[in-house]
């Protein structure tokens, strides 16, 4: 049996479990917990015990202990969520013995792991990717939104798309922009309560899928505009698919591109990046039949956050470029607000 997570509340009380893995990109899950979730006060890792998480990632938004096993955590803690999610998302036959294990002893566990015919069966076991309920095909209804909706994009996967989706909208929020947040990811539903599992859902439905979620948003009176999290990238040679929907699908106005300066070659895949002005045109010219978006900014992470790469891109591109921090994203909310989008 699965379930759904519900809508976050700091009154629950949730661990973090990354088995070795809290310092690696395949914690990335763990990372954006930590950093958006405030009922998550621990990391279990016994690979940083007794150290914090903040000295293990420093990026982190929010600091919190690391012990070793679940027997050190708190008496109240009621829900641990697996923290890493490596490429193709699957378990290992260890990690569902621990997981039947913390069932047993009374923990809900939450995973954004890809179903699989091994998982344990349990009502305590709440799977992010369980996308059945997702079977609606896309009408193309989103050109009629009225609304700014901006869709996050990237060169490549893991390139802080939802990161810039919920600083944006803190940021623009802060400018007297009510915005919602459409969370496509397993991190993103759990940070913020519901979403679509994009690269869980049947090809037929991913587009029809998050056409729903984003015009279930732009319904709402009390929302002035909508960020989607972006997935994936339009070259990648195994994610461009989820990319592809999310654009049909969501039908933005404006697309934010998020990219890693340092990377020049496709994470876990060993490809060349491809030029960052051919995925602007390609990008574009893919919503130009839609609502017209066009790349409106760059955010950009890295070290080299110097001015001569910042301006290069600046200058190929023609668009500006921001970095990942919060004057960053300040700058960026502003830019955003008094643009086209």
């Amino acid at each position: 049996m699965t379930t759904q997570v519900e809508a976050g509340s700091p009154a629950r009380s949730a661990a973090v479990v990354t088995f070795g893995d809290f310092d690696q990109l395949s914690g990335k899950m763990a990372h954006g917990v930590v950093s958006y979730c405030p009922w998550v006060h621990h990391v279990v890792d016994p690979a940083f015990a007794g150290r914090s998480a903040r000295d293990v990632v420093p990026h982190l938004k929010r600091d919190v202990p690391i012990v070793a096993s679940i027997e050190e955590l708190p008496a109240g803690t009621e829900e641990l969520v697996l923290g890493g999610a490596p490429p193709g998302g699957d378990l290992s036959v260890r990690h569902r013995t621990d997981i039947a294990n913390w069932i047993a002893a009374g923990y809900r566990v939450v995973s954004g792991h890809h179903p699989s015919a091994g998982d344990v069966e349990s009502p305590s076991f709440v799977r992010l990717r369980e996308a059945e309920r997702f079977r609606s095909v896309g009408r193309g209804a989103g050109v009629s939104v009225t609304k700014p909706v901006v869709l996050m994009v990237g060169n490549d996967c893991a390139t802080g798309k939802m990161t810039a989706a919920l600083e944006l909208k803190a940021a623009l929020s802060a400018e007297g922009t009510r915005t919602a947040f459409v969370a496509t990811g397993q991190t993103g539903m759990y940070i913020s309560g519901r979403g679509v599992p994009i690269d869980a859902v049947s090809a037929d439905f991913a587009a029809g899928a998050i056409e729903s979620e984003v015009l279930a948003a732009t319904d709402d009176d009390a929302v002035d505009a909508v960020l989607v999290e972006g997935q994936g990238a339009i070259f990648h040679p195994a994610y461009s698919g989820v990319t592809l929907s999310l654009l049909h699908g969501s039908a933005p106005s404006a697309l934010v591109m998020c990219i890693d300066l340092d990377r020049l070659e496709l994470k876990y895949f060993g490809h060349p990046s491809v030029d960052v002005v051919e995925h602007v045109a390609v990008l574009e010219a893919l919503s130009r039949h839609q609502r017209g978006a066009i790349v409106e900014c760059f955010i950009v992470i890295g070290q080299r956050h110097n001015s001569r790469s910042v301006a290069d891109l600046e200058k190929a591109t023609g668009r500006p470029v921001f970095p990942q921090t919060s004057e960053g994203y300040r700058r960026a909310a502003k830019f955003l607000a008094s643009g086209p989008a």
